[in-house]
């Protein structure tokens, strides 16, 4: 694996560890992972340092195989070759399922997504002519963090359609459905009429704005390990277009138990440069202000030496 692809399911197994650390030896030990010379004091900052430092050994193979065994599933998107790799630099990728019939609509969903911190996967676009198309999707397919099935009349008489919602289900990934009509029959979804549709009104515009907002609000509840959805979340108040998005955006961020510092830099920049950010405010106080009282909170302090101390 890349670099990049392990520091997630590092991260993740790290964090999965501390909420259960009186076992974390024998969990370590049993996957092969050396503690040896190890140690840490009774915080869980310090305990989480220990952690990362011991899992970051790990082989690719030690590291997948744990992560499974904490995370549960096969959630973890595999490897995909430069060549085959469809995905922006965006944290969360999302596989947009679709027939061809709502191929412009989802186009324009996947720019709505972008501003929510999602890449989102549209097979006729994101793939170059010379490439060998069922490769990249296949890619796609293995390397997604979730699935939205665009639901339509004749969806399910598309057999990449379901192929492709086949391979989600077999992945466990989180599943989202949209549907663009109010008359449909669920009788035909199968494993899908377990998932709560995201119901837009054709009556009231194109909806692909509103069916973004609903995306992302279930990317963020259900895409794993938690380290993306704050990324995603600190993209989508970097982007913020409105007051209203920006107010609707902190309950999401005052939820989150941790905060890497790379997130904590793009929630500060979010202050710094949009508008609709920095004049914002939630329930009479400014933003910014709360903003900082999460980076005060989640930024590591700086050492501050005594005039007994020496740095060395």
């Amino acid at each position: 694996m890349k670099a990049g692809e392990r520091i997630p399911l590092i991260k993740a197994a790290a964090d999965a560890l501390l909420a259960q650390f009186d076992d974390a030896l024998l969990v370590l030990g049993q996957f092969g992972i050396d503690t040896e010379g190890w140690s840490w004091y009774d915080s869980d900052d310090s305990r989480r340092k220990f952690l990362l430092g011991t899992i970051q050994t790990a082989t690719d193979t030690q590291l997948i195989d744990l992560h499974d065994f904490l995370i549960g599933s096969d959630q973890a998107p595999v490897s995909v070759s430069a060549d085959d790799d469809p995905w922006t630099e965006l944290p969360i990728r999302v596989f947009l399922s679709h027939k061809w019939e709502d191929a412009e609509w989802v186009t324009a969903l996947r720019s709505n997504l972008a501003k929510y911190g999602i890449s989102a996967f549209v097979a006729h676009k994101d793939i170059t002519p010379s490439k060998h198309w069922r490769e990249v999707i296949k890619a796609g397919l293995r390397s997604c963090h979730m699935m939205v099935a665009v639901l339509h009349d004749d969806f399910h008489t598309s057999q990449w359609c379901d192929q492709e919602v086949g391979w989600a289900l077999g992945r466990g990934i989180p599943i989202a459905t949209v549907r663009r009509t109010l008359e449909f029959d669920r009788g035909e979804d199968g494993f899908l009429e377990e998932v709560q549709d995201i119901q837009l009104d054709p009556g009231k515009a194109s909806g692909e704005m509103r069916a973004a907002q609903e995306i992302f609000r279930a990317a963020i509840r259900t895409v794993k390990p938690p380290e993306l959805v704050r990324r995603a979340i600190a993209e989508a108040l970097v982007t913020s277009p409105s007051f209203e998005n920006s107010r609707n955006l902190f309950p999401a961020i005052q939820r989150q138990d941790q905060w890497e510092q790379e997130s904590l830099d793009r929630l500060k920049y979010a202050v710094q440069t949009n508008r609709q950010v920095y004049e914002a405010r939630v329930t009479d106080q400014p933003l910014p202000a709360l903003i900082q009282d999460i980076v005060d909170q989640y930024e590591p302090k700086p050492t501050v030496w005594t005039t007994e101390e020496t740095p060395f």
